[in-house]
């Protein structure tokens, strides 16, 4: 027979599926807005390729969401890593049976997620601003 997750095992997995699937989202929009933007490119005369300074900030708030994701994981392998480390040699300060963990662990991985779930979310809005500009 199977045991019952305590109430917390049960919101910390909602939690873990919820934001992986952000995670996931964040990573296909951001590629996607790059390329919204370089469909809106405008060539030049002299046959260059021109992109307006809106597109430009639009995929600057892209690539940062990209790089605060990549920066979550580091963080947190590095994180995990220490504290696993800390576990074996028993020089941690948890509680292997309950995963009593340090609250400090989770602080940069979590400032990250926010961040580049804004940074998301100002390229759209930036990206938005400047589709309803061209319909005009």
């Amino acid at each position: 027979m199977a045991e019952e997750q305590s109430p917390w095992e049960t919101a910390h997995e909602r939690y873990s599926s919820a934001t992986a699937n952000v995670t996931s989202q964040v990573r296909q929009l951001a590629l996607a807005a790059i390329a919204i933007s370089w469909v809106f490119r405008e060539s030049t005369e002299d046959g260059s390729i021109a992109i307006s300074d809106a597109l430009v900030r639009v995929v600057v708030c892209a690539v940062v969401a990209l790089a605060l994701d990549f920066a979550q994981f580091v963080w947190k392998s590095i994180a995990w890593g220490i504290m696993a480390r800390r576990i074996e040699t028993n020089t941690a300060k948890t509680d292997r049976e309950h995963g009593d963990y340090p609250v400090w662990i989770n602080y940069g991985p979590n400032i990250l997620f926010w961040g580049k779930t804004a940074a998301l979310a100002i390229c759209y809005l930036l990206l938005a601003i400047e589709l309803l500009q061209r319909l005009k």
